[in-house]
């Protein structure tokens, strides 16, 4: 097999890593977590033309669901087969509205929230049941009862990214700086934000604000799909 120098060059090399870890909804925190690395080595390969040694290309290649050949070298797909399982990183809501871009980073944040940070594999045809794709489909765990008995803490959900139009069901919803999940649901005034707890006030949601990046103004980061409970093997 010949190989071209433009393929294999550190800059494809870094493009192939960063196409693989946006497509995956990683950034480099959790990338470095999911690897069992130190951020600061991450962002060296990334960023500083430091080569990744055998090892930790294999490391990589697992954890972006692709090949060593792929990442060295640019030949051949850049996921594994249509029927091959789908690696999730497992979010809090917060880390997820920012890696969605509908929260400002918070380093702070993204530490804490590594504490516990894990991830899932999950069969394609297992999430397609639920209209899922691999591309768009996230995995969040909810912190929160305000949605019980619907979604109670402690469940994993999936959240099809892609799927942010108004309609009845139940979306994470990023609010006056914090992400949430609310019920979406059409009454008279219009589409309404709520929850199961009575004292919790609906909030409208403007269909077409005057600026759609206010942060007082509610914004759709996604639906919620599917939930299940992670019990420990």
């Amino acid at each position: 097999m010949h190989y071209t120098p433009d393929a294999t060059s550190h800059e494809a090399f870094v493009r192939r890593v960063e196409a693989l870890r946006k497509d995956r909804g990683m950034n480099v925190p959790k990338l470095a977590n999911l690897l069992g690395e130190a951020e600061s080595t991450i962002k060296n390969m990334l960023y500083k033309g430091t080569t990744p040694n055998r090892d930790r290309l294999v490391a990589l290649a697992m954890a972006l669901d692709t090949t060593v050949e792929y990442l060295a070298a640019g030949y051949g797909p850049a996921h594994d087969h249509e029927g091959s399982p789908v690696s999730l990183i497992v979010h809090s809501l917060q880390e997820l509205a920012m890696e969605q871009g509908l929260l400002p980073p918070d380093d702070e944040a993204s530490r804490s929230i590594g504490s516990h940070l894990s991830h899932i594999t999950l069969p394609i045809p297992y999430i397609q049941q639920f209209g899922l794709s691999a591309q768009h489909t996230r995995a969040a765990l909810v912190d929160t009862d305000v949605m019980a008995p619907i979604v109670e803490r402690g469940t994993t959900i999936l959240v099809d990214v892609a799927d942010r139009k108004p309609s009845e069901g139940l979306f994470i919803v990023v609010h006056h700086g914090s992400a949430l999940i609310r019920s979406v649901s059409l009454t008279n005034a219009g589409f309404m934000l709520m929850t199961t707890r009575e004292m919790n006030t609906a909030i409208k949601l403007d269909l077409a604000p005057a600026d759609p990046n206010d942060p007082l103004q509610p914004r759709l980061l996604g639906r919620l799909k599917a939930k299940f409970r992670m019990d420990p093997v």
